[in-house]
């Protein structure tokens, strides 16, 4: 009648939405990372200095959204082992 508990209802909605977007983004940014690690094609390309910058701002984008997604307590099979330190 007056609407209580509907703030809570939109909120964990809400949640959810923005919880499968960040997967879906955590996903692009592992595939990117990948790419650029694997990708002999970018070797012939691009300069050595060149493409270590662009792998390392591919590493950091997945870093910070896998973190974002730890942090929020985001539940998904995402594998740790991409990460290489």
């Amino acid at each position: 009648m007056f609407g209580f508990g509907r703030k809570k209802r939109n909120q964990a909605t809400l949640k959810k939405q923005y919880d499968r977007k960040l997967l879906a983004d955590i996903e692009l940014a592992k595939d990117e990372f990948n790419n650029i690690r694997h990708n002999d094609d970018l070797l012939a390309t691009m300069s050595t200095e060149e493409l270590l910058v662009n792998e390392q701002i591919a590493r950091a984008k997945f870093e910070f959204l896998f973190r974002e997604a730890k942090h929020r307590k985001v539940k998904a099979k995402i594998q740790e082992s991409v990460i290489v330190r």
